[in-house]
Formats: structure tokens, sequence, C-alpha cells
């Protein structure tokens, strides 16, 4: 799962929340929160692209344990090509050697599961706020068809970070968010009932109107637990394969 973004789709503003609490976000919150899958494992083909056009295919492994630990193997798992997330920092492997750490929250860990496992509710809004989401403001719209609510902004005019969130469902669909000139979207789509939750399954992110990645999970396997020397840096090698 990648940071980049941005597609064309509707967008009818229906009924703005700005300045009254965030109902939709508080939500999703409330219904997920302590029944979320606690990991997730899953095959990805990574497709990217350039100037809209395929320039390569490739595998990836990932697994994730809620709230803060999430390992992609790239290619042959046993190679030693990976990233390692692990609380709000990154590090980078070449053949099981440590080549670059930095510090990453990863946004998408948070949003897509990490959540509904902060202790409340007011945790949820501090965070979302570092990320620059302000989740105070909302209106109502359509995606693909579907009702959605868009938290974020006070309308579809306003410019500003937005989660798109499903109404029926209360699950994300699609997020905008802007850093300077450059403007990435990230659009959810294909869930599958996971327990009490969901996994998105095909994932296309777009960055200033351009398509840059899509992803296509397979062998989905969800509330396993791992050890945690699966995500340490330190210990990179111990993890040969991946095994569902």
């Amino acid at each position: 799962m990648r940071n980049i973004f941005t597609s064309v789709l509707l967008l009818i503003a229906c009924t703005a929340w700005a300045g009254e609490g965030d109902p939709a976000m508080k939500k999703m919150y409330d219904r997920y929160h302590g029944k979320w899958h606690s990991s997730l494992r899953f095959v990805q083909e990574t497709k990217r692209y350039r100037n809209d056009s395929l320039i390569s295919t490739s595998t990836w492994y990932e697994t994730i344990v809620y709230p803060r630990m999430f390992r992609i193997d790239l290619g042959v798992p046993d190679s030693g090509n990976c990233v390692i997330y692990r609380n709000d920092s990154a590090y980078i492997f070449r053949t099981h050697r440590l080549v670059r750490g930095r510090v990453d929250t990863n946004d998408l860990l948070f949003m897509l599961g990490g959540m509904y496992f902060a202790g409340s509710y007011d945790e949820v809004v501090s965070r979302y706020a570092v990320m620059g989401y302000d989740v105070r403001k909302g209106y109502e719209a359509e995606h693909n068809g579907k009702a959605v609510y868009v938290v974020g902004t006070a309308n579809a005019q306003e410019k500003g970070n937005q989660i798109w969130i499903d109404k029926k469902r209360m699950r994300v669909v699609k997020f905008v968010k802007y850093s300077g000139k450059e403007k990435e979207e990230g659009v959810f789509e294909d869930h599958k009932k996971i327990g009490k939750g969901w996994c998105e399954t095909e994932v296309t992110f777009y960055i200033n109107g351009k398509l840059q990645q899509r992803e296509y999970y397979r062998n989905i396997v969800a509330g396993k637990e791992y050890d945690p020397v699966l995500f340490s840096p330190a210990t990179p090698w111990k993890y040969h394969w991946y095994k569902p």
C-alpha cells in the first residue's frame, strides 16, 4: 500500500455538518472499535504506471499486525528485499541489509484499520489532525453511485484532505491528500467481509490525475498471531518465506 493518488469521480454535495462535530468518523469508529481483525496477510499483485501506461508488474507479500506493524516483502520473500514499518519508523532492506531508515507514520495503516485499536475516539481525532485531516468537517455526497460521507472539508468546493466513507457499510472507499502542489488520491474497491470488518482487494493510486499504481490482493488471511521478530529491524533475515 503506497501513498499515491487522484481520479475523476462523481461528487454531489448534499448535507454539510461543518462546525457540528464529526458524526461519520465517530460512527465508523464505534462500529468497528474492538471488533476489527487483529492482523492481515495477503499476496499483492502490483502494477506500476507512467503516463497511464503499464511499466511493471510484481508480486509483494504483505503482513500487518494492527495498529503499528506492517511488513512488505518485494518479489521472492526470502530474497531479503523488504520494508518494515514499526511504530513511527520505516526500515528498507535490500538482500537482508538495511539501506535506509526514515520517520514514517504510515497514514494508510491507521486509516484502514489501525484507528479501531485506539483507546478512545479523542485519540483518533488527534491522530487525524496530525495527519492533516480535520474530521470536524464533512458533508454527504455520492461515489460510484453510492451514498458516502466526505470527512475533512465542509463542501465539494473547499480544498483540503478528505476521507470518503461508504454510508451503508461505514468503510473507507477513497481518500484525497494535498502536499504543496501535489494532489494524491487512493480508491479502495471490491471489499471482502473479514469477520466483523472488511478488507479492500483492489486499490488504485493517482497523483495529480495520473494513474500511478494498481493493487490486487489474494490469499487473504486474517486474525493470526505472528512472531514479533517478523517486524524487527534487527533480524529481518529470520523471515524466509510467505506462509499463509
